[in-house]
């Protein structure tokens, strides 16, 4: 009888630990499935503004992350300097596109 109390005793162990692993990968699944949606939005807005020549509009309501609004209000500022710096160096001028438009070609 001691034998099955200890036994039903690291069942329950077992068992509670499993639950709680079970829920904290759930929530990190969870939390990392908004990460992305997140990011697929920002990139989404990122991409429509390489089209339509880095210039955002005024009234901008998406949600960024701090970096983003950053580098945003600073291209706006460079823009507004030099017209020619309209583009960001991390990507390849149009006339070395494919015609895609994108660097992958699609």
């Amino acid at each position: 009888k001691a034998e099955l109390a200890a036994t039903k005793k690291e069942l329950q162990v077992r068992d509670a630990r499993w639950k709680m692993t079970v829920e904290r990968l759930k929530k990190r699944s969870l939390t990392a499935e908004e990460r992305v949606t997140e990011l697929a939005g920002e990139v989404a807005y990122l991409e429509r503004c390489r089209v339509n020549g880095w210039a955002p509009p005024h009234n901008y309501k998406h949600k960024q992350s701090a970096a983003v609004s950053a580098a945003v209000a600073e291209a706006m500022r460079t823009s507004a300097a030099d017209p020619a710096a309209t583009e960001p160096p991390a990507f390849a001028p149009p006339s070395t596109m494919p015609a895609g438009g994108t660097a992958a070609g699609t």
